[in-house]
């Protein structure tokens, strides 16, 4: 049962393809889904307008929000949870949160044993988290960041014929299937919509309610490339550069004393002789030759 007093309007905008929808008690009114790669912030309100006005409503109807969480696009994840918190702040509406790996894996709710929704994380890592459906939702693999190789080593050891959906598996599909650890989906199972989100809000409102939505943030699972890459050049530098502190704090060596107690005794013999020789000068020629 909804745990909204209307209408719900649900945002994904976790990869490149993005997703609008609005349902109401069990049916899809209207549902909207757009090419979003690199232009998030100039096609969701659009998109968001759109399916309010084609599902015969307006704003002020809507009975609360239902948003994709992440892991994914950095860009569509904070632009999308920016949307979302703005009209639950301006409708005073209850705000609803899932992963938006879960809102993939539900459109094969029916499996017989677990889906893995992966999304491509670039290079051999994948965002990837893995539930059972039945009368409730259990996760094999909550949502992380890992490697394919650490991937198929956990789904080794789940049991059960996993399907496997997302671009993640669709870019890894070989190895996946070659592993023997489970089949790949359709590609068109791997898009997460948001007629998903509705049905999870409407389904289990109280696993993805927001107490707080103004604190309310994404789930990325790990910094952002650019995050990361600022890192490791400040990791490089820290590198490069000694520690004063570090250097001037490391007790003496026996060497370091010796040789410091040899310099001592070189520079007093030193001295020893410049005072002998002004002696010399000062007693005059007289005193040189008395000496002989």
């Amino acid at each position: 049962m909804s745990g909204s007093a209307g209408p719900l309007l649900a945002i994904d905008s976790s990869t490149s393809t993005g997703s609008v929808a609005v349902g109401a008690a069990g049916h899809v009114l209207a549902e909207v889904s757009l090419r979003v790669a690199g232009g998030h912030s100039s096609a969701l309100m659009p998109a968001v307008d759109y399916a309010i006005r084609s599902a015969g409503l307006k704003p002020a109807d809507l009975g609360g929000v239902v948003v994709g969480a992440g892991p994914g696009s950095f860009t569509g994840l904070r632009i999308a949870g920016a949307t979302a918190k703005g009209i639950v702040q301006g409708l005073e509406v209850p705000l609803f949160a899932y992963s938006s790996l879960l809102a993939a894996a539900a459109q094969a709710w029916s499996a017989a044993g677990p889906v893995c929704a992966l999304f491509d994380a670039r290079g051999r890592d994948v965002f990837a988290a893995c539930y059972r459906f039945g009368d409730g939702i259990e996760a094999v693999l909550p949502p992380r960041a890992l490697s394919v190789d650490e991937l198929i080593q956990r789904m080794r050891s789940s049991g059960g014929d996993v399907l496997f959906l997302g671009d993640g598996a669709e870019r890894h599909a070989k190895e996946l299937t070659t592993a023997g650890v489970g089949r790949c989906a359709p590609s068109h199972f791997g898009v997460p919509r948001a007629a998903a989100l509705i049905w999870l809000a409407e389904t289990w409102p109280e696993r993805g309610r927001v107490a707080d939505p103004a604190a309310w943030q994404p789930d990325y699972l790990r910094a952002s490339g650019a995050e990361r890459i600022a890192a490791a050049r400040r990791a490089e530098t820290d590198a490069a550069v000694p520690r004063a502190d570090t250097a001037a704090a490391a007790p003496p060596t026996e060497t370091d004393v010796a040789g410091r107690q040899a310099n001592t005794d070189e520079t007093a013999t030193e001295g020893d002789g410049k005072a002998a020789r002004k002696q010399g000068a000062a007693d005059g020629p007289e005193a040189g030759r008395g000496a002989s």
